[in-house]
């Protein structure tokens, strides 16, 4: 059964992803796991009609290419623009380098299977939750992480505000999870999940996007072992 208008939805992330790819509405389609919950054989199974696509998505996007001879031109958002001006002005401004180091994870799996023992499957926390907080407790713990060069002085902030990067359709959003320090485990993925759903829906507001003062990029899902993201201006990491 579809899911009402204005209702929240529950998908897994892999759903979501193949309705972003294919262009799908997701609040369209039924859900066949616990609690009506989206699952990626639904998506696989749904046959929509042309009302249900996704404006913006890479589907309704490839009705406005425009072809040529030997090539094809896809038209980019004035939000995708501004992305990529953005951090291209961040590549060239800020001096970049990299650390990296391997972590062995056993005793944070253990306590999050622990944690999702007593929680119902569309509320389980994911790795990505738990290495939120354990960013914001780092940067509580190291404050100069949790700073901004600001030319004449270096602003330390009292807050760890940190944004979630989220991909959609063909774009990217950031919304932030603010305060994440003061935050439990629970408290961070209900809030991240509201605001990967309101990505997903489009109906994130401003402030939901607005800047904070560290940012998270998981690729984890599709076998990335390591990535250097761009900082994003005027944080540090």
């Amino acid at each position: 059964v579809p899911v009402a208008a204005g209702a929240r939805v529950f998908a897994s992330p892999l759903a979501r992803k193949m309705a972003s790819d294919a262009g799908y509405d997701i609040s369209a389609i039924g859900g066949s796991g616990p609690n009506g919950r989206i699952v990626a054989d639904d998506v696989a199974a749904y046959a929509p009609s042309a009302a249900t696509e996704v404006v913006g998505s890479p589907a309704a996007a490839a009705a406005s290419a425009i072809a040529g001879e030997g090539f094809v031109d896809y038209p980019v958002s004035e939000a995708s623009r501004e992305i990529a001006a953005r951090l291209t002005k961040s590549k060239q401004e800020v001096p970049h380098y990299y650390l990296s180091v391997d972590l062995e994870l056993d005793a944070l799996l253990s306590l999050r299977e622990t944690l999702n023992a007593s929680l119902p499957e569309e509320e389980q926390l994911t790795v990505n939750d738990l290495m939120l907080k354990a960013a914001a407790l780092a940067m509580k713990t190291v404050p100069d992480v949790n700073a901004s060069w600001m030319e004449t002085v270096v602003r330390n902030y009292t807050r760890c505000d940190i944004n979630v990067v989220v991909g959609v359709g063909d774009g990217l959003v950031h919304p932030v999870v603010k305060d994440a320090g003061s935050k439990g485990v629970k408290a961070i993925s209900d809030e991240v999940r509201a605001l990967v759903d309101g990505a997903q829906e489009g109906t994130l507001a401003a402030e939901d996007c607005a800047s904070g003062t560290f940012t998270i990029l998981n690729l984890g899902m599709y076998g990335v072992k390591s990535a250097q993201p761009i900082v994003s201006q005027p944080q540090v990491g």
